[in-house]
């Protein structure tokens, strides 16, 4: 039984949303085969997964040519237990092709390590040219981008637009400085399960201090649905007084929701 409550189920089920693939046997619709393949430098997070899951299952190594490499080496794991993939396909991880349908499972998960599993998949952490510290998530799903900015917005406070990029019409949501610095601190907790080259690179991003000559912008406060009711019935002054808001901001959003 996959049990999204606890830490590994619901990092392996992110992960496996973003860089695993489920396909069913056409002679034999009984038979199924759930596989995540990884750069070869990743190999240890896939052994780790074996050890977690205490399933039949193995893992084999692929070179091959590809649009960015002439010779790319992989790892790749292999489950073909009917029983689980069928809990993992119940919980959201559709067969075939999944990148535009994915959608955050119903019900409660452990939220931290799911999307932690996501951004080991999908996601980038880094530093700019200027050092500046930076995690990217980058997915097609609109479904998967807005409960990410939810997310986000929970943990940040700060706003963020749901909209796909026009190079690529995907959704690249990134954070940087001290956002990314708490995103990582509280997905990359200590002796998570994790990819271990991100889990260096999250730690590395936890340290990161501004420098005292650098300018800080305000933060943009996101407007709750509690709230835009409450300056709709009060005056600009009680609102200002309740919601500890200035009444320019106020003013804007009273125009916003009119207009």
């Amino acid at each position: 039984m996959i049990n999204l409550k606890q830490p590994f189920y619901a990092y392996f089920f992110g992960l496996v949303q973003a860089d695993g693939h489920l396909s069913r046997s056409k002679q034999n619709l009984n038979k199924s085969k759930l596989s995540i393949e990884l750069n070869i430098r990743d190999k240890k997070l896939l052994d780790n997964i074996q050890r977690m899951l205490e399933l039949k299952s193995h893992i084999s190594i692929r070179t091959r040519k590809t649009n960015f490499s002439n010779s790319s080496t992989t790892a790749i794991f292999t489950l073909c237990n009917m029983q689980f993939n069928r809990e993992i396909q119940d919980l959201g991880l559709p067969c075939g092709k999944k990148a535009d349908i994915i959608k955050p499972p119903n019900g409660k998960f452990s939220k931290i390590d799911y999307f932690r599993g996501l951004l080991d998949g999908d996601g980038s952490l880094g530093t700019t040219a200027q050092g500046f510290p930076f995690i990217s998530f980058v997915t097609s799903s609109e479904f998967m981008a807005a409960a990410y900015l939810q997310f986000l917005q929970k943990l940040t406070g700060k706003c963020k637009k749901l909209k796909r990029n026009k190079r690529d019409n995907v959704y690249n949501i990134v954070v940087y400085k001290e956002d990314a610095v708490q995103l990582a601190t509280v997905l990359y907790y200590p002796h998570c399960f994790a990819m271990s080259r991100k889990y260096k690179k999250a730690r590395f991003i936890q340290r990161w201090k501004r420098p005292k000559d650098m300018h800080r912008a305000l933060n943009r406060k996101c407007w709750s649905q509690e709230e835009n009711q409450y300056i709709r019935q009060h005056t600009i002054l009680q609102s200002s007084k309740k919601l500890q808001r200035t009444p320019q901001s106020i003013s804007m959003q009273i125009w916003r929701l009119n207009k």
